[in-house]
């Protein structure tokens, strides 16, 4: 009711003026207007009283306000739900990867131990190689 007393006014603002005349204004229709300056201003509220009564919403406009509302609701929740989905994915897929780099931290490192047995293997053999040359020879 507040909005359709106000109409002609909230047309007539542009957008970024809206907000400010809903939080301070809305109500200066029913604005009783005293001479001084006042502390308190004082409102017309029987007549609020009986505007607001005199609104006549269906029981169909009700349920559209309703399925309205609930559709809303679902989409809001639906969105949430696959927030929280994409939230418990990326923690797996993160675990998922330290799990991963810590297993090829120690792929790497035995890969490195492996090839220090083979580089001193074959110093081994060349060691040894070297002996039976030697033996050979003598």
């Amino acid at each position: 009711m507040l909005l359709m007393k106000n109409e002609d006014l909230l047309l007539a603002l542009k957008f970024d003026q809206i907000l400010s005349f809903l939080n301070t204004k809305l109500f200066d229709r029913y604005k009783i207007e005293t001479e001084g300056d006042e502390a308190q201003p004082q409102y017309r509220v029987d007549e609020f009283v009986q505007d607001a009564v005199s609104l006549r919403i269906t029981p169909f406009m009700l349920d559209s306000y309703r399925h309205e509302y609930e559709d809303l609701v679902r989409e809001t929740n639906k969105h949430a739900l696959e927030v929280d989905e994409l939230r418990s994915s990326n923690r797996l897929l993160s675990n998922s990867v330290k799990t991963l780099e810590s297993s090829l931290a120690q792929m790497s490192t035995e890969h490195v131990q492996v090839l220090n047995e083979l580089v001193k293997s074959r110093l081994r053999n060349e060691e040894l190689e070297e002996e039976l040359v030697r033996y050979k020879l003598l």
